[in-house]
């Protein structure tokens, strides 16, 4: 186990009168975080980097809409950004092949 390494798991179902995925997706954008969009997940799908500006991604957090379901997965302490992402993305499809 190495302590350096985090995974946050998020799944959201709307209920009566409640927000749907895409506006809980719209609320992330509007409410100023910059999101790059990922394709072929949901009906929506972005992703948000963290870290230092001269040091290595730190983490990231996928959000996806589909249906009714909204998904947040993070990773956190993996260096290459690429491989965190490609990990948040298996974790993500695991989760929506249940919905």
């Amino acid at each position: 186990m190495n302590p350096g390494k985090s995974l946050i798991l998020r799944v959201y179902q709307a209920g009566p009168g409640a927000p749907g995925p895409r506006k809980q997706f719209e609320m992330l954008k509007s409410g100023g975080i910059a999101l790059k969009p990922v394709t072929g997940l949901g009906d929506k799908a972005g992703v948000f980097s963290g870290g230092t500006e001269s040091g290595p991604v730190k983490g990231i957090m996928l959000y996806v809409a589909r249906g009714n379901a909204f998904v947040t997965v993070g990773v956190g302490g993996i260096v290459d950004e690429v491989a965190a992402l490609d990990k948040a993305k298996g974790i993500a499809r695991k989760i929506l092949a249940k919905f």
